[in-house]
């Protein structure tokens, strides 16, 4: 084991220190798998395999709501999670708005700048 020089043990984090005094064995190993991505209960700390990533599909109405409040907080990430063809109407629909709206608004500026437009795309 790791030792300083005056002979102890460099101290543990307060976190696993509490959880060591308070819970048993495998319940320090449950309550650290789930602060990790993938579980080290193997020899060396390696892993055994086990992933910590789980579907909420199913789950309560609770933790639906609250996975819903987070898409309506981040509009970003919840149009990057729609169907790619969902994603590609938005792009035509907004493409067609700035088209039109610049249309209109050389329309409105073609006589005073002599653009010559004649009331035509």
């Amino acid at each position: 084991s790791c030792t300083s020089s005056m002979g102890r043990s460099p101290p543990k984090s307060p976190r696993k220190r509490q959880l060591t005094r308070t819970l048993s064995t495998s319940q320090v190993k449950t309550e650290q798998m789930t602060d990790r991505v993938m579980d080290r209960d193997a020899a060396f700390g390696q892993s055994l395999g086990k992933w910590n990533i789980f579907s909420i599909d199913g789950k309560s109405e609770e933790v639906r709501n609250g996975v819903k409040q987070l898409f309506l907080g981040d509009w970003y990430h919840a149009f990057l999670d729609t169907k790619f063809h969902i994603q590609l109407i938005w792009f035509l629909l907004v493409y067609i708005a700035c088209f039109a709206f610049f249309a209109v608004l050389y329309l409105m500026i073609s006589d005073r700048c002599g653009l010559n437009l004649e009331k035509s795309f």
